[in-house]
């Protein structure tokens, strides 16, 4: 099992992929990286949540990925608070299961699945890594 205990809390920046802060994508990399997966880093996201659903959903990481039923660890999460994704996470099977993820002003968090919907989050998509 990877080590991720050092990434919990810190802050959410829009850009940012460590070691300090980490947006949505950044964070995802990250975690990523430290599974031995090599995925290509986005960069210059846009200003916007749904410019940064589109350049995700846009990006060469998309020919990457399948979509799975169910996750396993590691999985790419796409989620949401409407009916389109434009948040992205990491699914990790530790403590039955959750998302890591960095967002505004609570930063980077794990949360299991009951609490995510409990907040709001919807649509989850899971992908691979081909």
């Amino acid at each position: 099992m990877i080590e991720l205990t050092d990434l919990l809390g810190l802050p959410w920046k829009r850009g940012a992929h460590g070691p300090e802060a980490y947006d949505c994508w950044g964070l995802v990399w990250e975690v990523q990286r430290r599974l031995g997966v090599d995925v290509p880093m986005i960069l210059d996201p846009p200003a916007s949540v749904l410019g940064v659903a589109k350049l995700f959903r846009d990006s060469d990481v998309r020919d990457m990925l399948t979509e799975v039923e169910r996750p396993v660890h590691g999985s790419i999460v796409e989620m949401s608070h409407s009916a389109r994704p434009y948040h992205v996470g990491a699914y990790l099977d530790i403590d039955r299961g959750g998302i890591i993820h960095s967002i505004g002003k609570l930063g980077v968090q794990f949360d299991r699945m009951p609490n995510l919907k409990a907040a709001g989050w919807s649509n989850f998509t899971y992908y691979v890594i081909e």
